[in-house]
């Protein structure tokens, strides 16, 4: 019981951090999505035991020209998800492989800088889709990703029985699959029921597309975590384990949400 308070409580504060700062000031929020991010890398570097400041240093640089520069130079900025999505491309592939990439330093710095740093920076991105600040897109992200992972987790513990990934992740199943679509799907009825201020047919596709996205990016995560033979990426957050741990569903699923968005 103590243990699941804990949990409630220390992601209470992360959703409050996040969305409150969402909906107060697009700075704040800004520069709290960097430390998250910053603190992201540190995790990644340490399960791939590998260090390097130049992740950090794309992180600062990219973080600065985004709100430092006008809407004009910042749509540049939307071709770095050619090499972010690239990179996920790749990593979905690893999934089915008996390849360890955590074995080649180049592959170790390609994946710091495009896999999290680049995908990091597309969760701020989609805050300003439309030339100027909207967090509303973000909130609908965060909120349906949190959703279907909750949901997902309650009915794979208690129905699932066929098993989506054995050896990588024991735990996920069909049925916690299907529970988080079908909670999503709930979701966004409640949403335009609710007159989210975001376009129905957007609204749509990414309720759709958020729980075959947040599933991938929690597999490639827990490869990541087997093959350091860890349970958790750090032990910052009480309850859940450390920041890759809170923020692998959203950082792959970000930049496909931009594409979706882009041709949509």
């Amino acid at each position: 019981m103590r243990e699941i308070f804990v949990r409630a409580l220390s992601g209470s504060i992360y959703a409050f951090a996040i969305i409150g700062s969402l909906l107060y000031n697009e700075i704040i929020f800004y520069l709290i999505l960097l430390f998250f991010v910053g603190l992201t890398i540190f995790e990644f570097q340490k399960l791939i035991n590998h260090i390097s400041i130049f992740p950090y240093i794309i992180l600062i640089i990219i973080w600065g020209a985004f709100i430092q520069l006008d809407f004009t130079f910042k749509s540049y900025l939307k071709f770095l998800l050619i090499p972010t999505l690239l990179s996920h491309t790749l990593l979905i592939l690893w999934l089915y492989s008996e390849f360890d990439i955590t074995k080649k330093k180049i592959f170790k710095n390609l994946l710091s800088v495009f896999y999290i740093t680049f995908s990091g920076f597309f969760i701020i991105y989609l805050t300003e889709f439309n030339i100027k600040y909207n967090p509303y897109v973000l909130i609908l992200l965060y909120t349906l990703t949190w959703v279907n992972n909750t949901f997902a987790y309650i009915i794979g513990t208690f129905f699932g029985k066929n098993l989506l990934f054995k050896s990588i992740s024991p735990k996920k199943s069909w049925e916690g699959l299907l529970g988080g679509i079908v909670c999503c799907i709930f979701a966004f009825y409640l949403m335009t029921y609710l007159n989210f201020p975001i376009e129905k047919n957007s609204i749509l596709v990414i309720t759709i597309c958020v729980p075959v996205l947040n599933l991938y990016g929690d597999l490639i995560q827990s490869k990541f975590k087997r093959l350091a033979k860890v349970k958790n990426s750090g032990r910052i957050m009480p309850g859940h384990g450390g920041f890759y741990d809170r923020m692998d569903s959203i950082l792959f699923t970000a930049p496909w949400i931009y594409l979706i968005l882009l041709i949509n």
